[in-house]
């Protein structure tokens, strides 16, 4: 856990949710573009620029008087095996998907050469969600370059997803 100031808070996997972190802040669970080879971590510039709109002393008026709880799902495996004989496997997608389920909101972030399918795995759960009348805020940047683009699309227009390309 990192608590980076008064209005924000960062959970790592591993990480658990108080029930009071649940209740006093809007929660975000990151997801996308995910691999450790990536140059850009987009996940922490994220971080860095939520930082920066709500901190307490030199923060935006809008949003300094917000609480945040980031779910981060960022982490470089030590036995990446996906087996379900892996226990790090099994406990790293437990807590990916017991924070997606607490989380307010999810923010997916997919790069423009990346080829990982586990964030559409994600989608889909939230699209299943979507479907079953479970409202969640989601919220997608995806580029038109993106191998995946015309799929994300396609579940974004179905379900009603704001879906922001960067271009």
């Amino acid at each position: 856990m990192q608590q980076i100031h008064n209005n924000l808070i960062v959970l790592n996997v591993g990480d658990v949710a108080t029930e009071e972190m649940l209740n006093s802040c809007l929660s975000i669970y990151l997801d996308g573009s995910m691999s450790v080879n990536d140059n850009l971590d987009w996940t922490q510039k994220f971080i860095n620029g939520l930082s920066n709109l709500c901190n307490p002393q030199t923060g935006d008026e809008r949003y300094k008087k917000f609480r945040f709880l980031v779910f981060n799902p960022r982490y470089k495996a030590q036995n990446p095996t996906p087996d379900l004989k892996n226990q790090e496997f099994v406990n790293v997608n437990d807590w990916k998907l017991n924070s997606m389920e607490q989380a307010q909101a999810c923010f997916f972030n997919f790069l423009k050469k990346s080829q990982s399918p586990a964030p559409l795995f994600s989608l889909g759960i939230i699209c299943g969600q979507l479907a079953a009348g479970n409202p969640n805020k989601t919220i997608i940047r995806c580029p038109i370059e993106y191998a995946s683009y015309s799929t994300i699309k396609y579940y974004c227009n179905r379900y009603g997803i704001p879906c922001f390309n960067s271009n």
